[in-house]
């Protein structure tokens, strides 16, 4: 597993919350011995879809009742790894319930490597922070021999303890980094003045859409008018100086100072096959409830679950959606950040697909394929937003079943 500005700024929380994961990792600290002594099956309890008779510390952690599985049927490492960044980065929780989460998915990570028990515990830990990096965890009655073990090369603990094997920061970077991120972050907040955001669609009619942040008292707030059309001075205030979490004025202004992306980068959909194995049955489900006149039929559901398990027929599909064009709807928006200094960056795209990539900076010739403006910006628009269900990319998904309905009618 591994660590970024995101993932710790987002599982950021206090001392008092961080102490109350130490009894996930005794749990799960433990459970890793009996699976090194008595192999997969002690994770049978966990398996069934009724284990009420016993609570367990983790029983809310999406990861664990979700994640563990495929390590229990055999997935591959990668494929394991792939999935718990997927919800990581699209999971809607944060503080010490997202932490939770990243503890799980790092101990998810060490179940495939095996090291020392030692190991397991400091890299556990270590997502506290440094006042945790020596606590005394309450380790039960196993004991454990290197006969006890099917690899001896596991008990070599200088093997698993360099960053280059287990790919995460020491405690003291984690801390060191954090104070970094917030204090970068309270200097960004404090040079914004505010943010415009004027989004349209062209069409015989046509829509608008203004909203504006401003900056009042060390807080942002937000106001939102919608037009009755594309050419009309008639609007609606929608929402008048509704309060806006800084983090997420903060997360979008950084995704925009990000080094652009100057090709579309299909690992950033996260549309792998850990995320179709976990959702396509559902996704196809909710398609078909959607597209009254083009439902993919019950009998050939199963085939296009399978379809959607080959990744490199996904990648094509989602290359072939930003190929494409059409002619009946003209979007446009432009996000306008403006600085106390006097300042401003400019965002616009006129694109017709999902998530509105690429973006174009300043007027500059450069297009950016960052994901993470749209999905950003996705979080601060209001739902009646114009142009709202474009930027999430949210029916990107439905665009590819269509496609895999299309070449089963085909082959059929």
């Amino acid at each position: 597993m591994f660590l970024n500005e995101y993932l710790i700024k987002k599982s950021d929380c206090s001392f008092s919350e961080k102490n109350s994961c130490i009894p996930i990792i005794e749990e799960l600290l433990n459970w890793y011995l009996k699976y090194r002594k008595e192999g997969l099956f002690v994770f049978e309890p966990f398996l069934k879809e009724d284990h009420s008779e016993q609570k367990y510390v983790f029983d809310d952690i999406y990861l664990f009742e979700n994640g563990l599985p495929l390590f229990v049927n055999g997935f591959d490492k990668h494929l394991i790894i792939n999935y718990c960044q997927n919800v990581l980065y699209t999971i809607d929780k944060k503080g010490v319930n997202f932490l939770k989460e990243l503890i799980v998915a790092q101990w998810l990570y060490l179940l495939n490597d095996t090291p020392h028990i030692s190991i397991v515990k400091k890299l556990l830990l270590s997502l506290l922070g440094s006042q945790f990096y020596d606590y005394q965890i309450d380790i039960k009655k196993y004991e454990y021999t290197a006969s006890d073990y099917s690899n001896n090369e596991s008990l070599d603990e200088k093997k698993y303890s360099t960053t280059e094997k287990v790919n995460i920061l020491s405690s003291e970077e984690i801390d060191a980094l954090l104070q970094e991120i917030n204090k970068d972050r309270k200097i960004m907040i404090d040079e914004i003045e505010k943010i415009l955001i004027h989004s349209e669609i062209l069409t015989f009619k046509g829509s608008k859409s203004e909203l504006r942040i401003e900056k009042k008292d060390d807080v942002f707030l937000l106001y939102f008018e919608q037009y009755a059309g594309y050419n009309s001075d008639i609007f609606e205030l929608i929402l008048d100086g509704v309060l806006v979490d800084s983090d997420l004025i903060c997360d979008f202004v950084q995704a925009v100072n990000e080094k652009p992306l100057n090709n579309i980068d299909f690992e950033s959909f996260y549309l792998n096959e850990a995320f179709f194995r976990e959702n396509a049955t559902n996704l196809i489900l909710k398609y078909n409830k959607e597209s009254i006149f083009n439902e993919i039929p019950q009998e050939k559901i199963e085939a296009a679950v399978k379809m959607l398990y080959n990744t490199d027929l996904v990648k094509q599909l989602v290359f072939h959606h930003y190929s494409s064009y059409w002619t009946d709807d003209y979007p446009y928006i432009k996000i306008e950040i403006i600085y106390k200094n006097g300042y401003s960056t400019i965002v616009e795209s006129k694109s017709q697909h999902y998530y509105m990539i690429p973006w174009i900076i300043n007027n500059l010739d450069e297009k950016n394929f960052n994901l993470n403006i749209s999905r950003t910006l996705n979080k601060i628009i209001p739902d009646q937003f114009v142009n709202k269900k474009r930027i999430s990319g949210d029916y990107l998904i439905f665009d590819i079943i269509t496609n895999i309905k299309e070449r089963i009618d085909f082959l059929n």
